[in-house]
């Protein structure tokens, strides 16, 4: 398992709602996003291109 970051402060409510659907989906553990935004995210080694592809295309 690996820990990856979420930073959620820069996106809306809606934003947020739907990253934590797609993190839920995937089976990923997750940490609620802390007062700063920041969400911790336990994925599998095998899932990382995947994680780094979310990251790209909605967290960035």
């Amino acid at each position: 398992m690996k820990i990856k970051t979420v930073y959620t402060s820069s996106l809306c409510p809606d934003a947020v709602f739907m990253a934590l659907e797609i993190i839920k989906r995937m089976g990923w553990c997750h940490d609620e996003p802390d007062e700063n935004g920041d969400m911790l995210v336990s994925i599998p080694i095998e899932d990382e291109h995947l994680f780094d592809f979310l990251d790209n295309c909605l967290f960035g």
